[in-house]
């Protein structure tokens, strides 16, 4: 896989289906809130971005970055015919952070940070669903695992507008194996 590969699947297996007009653009994520998904960082976030569903008063948005990323050999077989070097494996490990707004019209504060919660723990849980985020892992190049060592650091929730919004970094590590 390449990053760019590594991004889209991400954005896949977390955001849902990608939109037919704007295609680094997903809706319909099985994470709960999730109103829409960037695979890159958007010039412009709309409140239909946040709240896509008619009467949905609570929503996040988020934009992948692949922040940091490892390469490392692993000698794994042999072989080499002299004029061939041996085959081997190198380890790729993709730091992941998605980077996502909430925002609520709940008319209670309490009653915004449930919904908060609500997509927070979705989210974990989808990262939690599957190890290979959706890619079946059984092949060099494609995610091997991913969603280990969650962090969630949250800002403080404020007032604005009589919404209530959140923002919170998410990261995590992605792994592929190359043959090399």
């Amino acid at each position: 896989m390449s990053r760019a590969s590594v991004r889209a699947a991400a954005a896949l297996y977390l955001g849902g289906r990608p939109q037919p007009t704007r295609p680094t653009m997903y809706r319909d994520s099985a994470v709960t809130l999730l109103g829409t998904l960037w695979s890159a960082k958007a010039r412009e976030v709309d409140d239909d971005d946040y709240w896509p569903m008619n009467g949905q008063i609570s929503g996040a948005v988020a934009f992948v970055h692949l922040v940091e990323s490892i390469e490392q050999r692993d000698s794994f077989g042999g072989g080499g015919d002299g004029n061939t070097p041996p085959a081997g494996l190198k380890k790729i490990e993709y730091r992941f952070y998605l980077e996502a707004f909430f925002k609520s019209k709940q008319q209670r504060g309490e009653n915004a940070q449930a919904d908060y919660d609500t997509f927070l723990d979705s989210l974990v849980a989808r990262m939690r669903a599957d190890r290979t985020w959706g890619t079946g892992g059984q092949t060099y190049d494609t995610i091997w695992a991913a969603g280990e060592n969650i962090q969630i650091a949250t800002g403080e929730p404020d007032w604005s507008e009589q919404r209530f919004y959140a923002e919170t970094a998410i990261m995590t590590t992605i792994t592929e194996w190359v043959q090399s």
